[in-house]
């Protein structure tokens, strides 16, 4: 097994009152992308910050939840959850030889950044705007399936990362 990065800091524990979980995991993501901000070399971050329903970000439910399809209902997603931390520092340390970073044109023409931490199972996808970026999603990749996925866009990618 691969060592992670000495850059990435230890995954969230998940367990025990998800009130209480949720808070440690608002924590992160507030000192992370509200705070102290986080760029892609020159883009600032941004992301989705309306509030539906909810006292938290749609952008920060995209990094720990995910819709399930029966009831069209976001949900806890504990995997993806337990690397919220590590969201900033891949974005901030794509130049890593450990990342594969790679721009993708969309079947709907939009071109996204796909910044792949491949051994440890964890990818950032953002689109460059301007002077910014939006945080599109990131996530824990689960299977074999999902990997090939990834593997197919990197072979069709527009161009690497600069």
């Amino acid at each position: 097994m691969i060592s992670n990065p000495k850059w990435l800091p230890p995954k969230i524990d998940t367990n025990g009152v998800w009130e209480i979980v949720l808070i440690k995991l608002y924590n992160v993501f507030d000192n992370d992308f509200i705070i102290k901000k986080c760029h892609f070399d020159t883009y600032k971050i941004i992301f989705d910050d309306r509030k539906i329903d909810s006292p938290y970000e749609e952008g920060f439910w995209h990094l720990i939840s995910q819709v399930n399809h029966t009831t069209n209902q976001r949900e806890p997603d504990f995997p993806r959850a337990q690397k919220l931390p590590w969201c900033k520092p891949v974005i901030e340390n794509h130049n890593d030889d450990l990342i594969k970073c790679w721009d993708y044109e969309e079947a709907d023409k939009r071109i996204r950044t796909y910044i792949w931490l491949e051994d440890s199972d964890y990818i950032v996808i953002i689109e460059k705007k301007k002077a910014i970026a939006f945080l599109v999603s990131a996530f824990h990749v689960y299977d074999e399936f999902s990997r090939l996925k990834l593997t197919r866009k990197y072979s069709k990618r527009v161009q690497n990362c600069t």
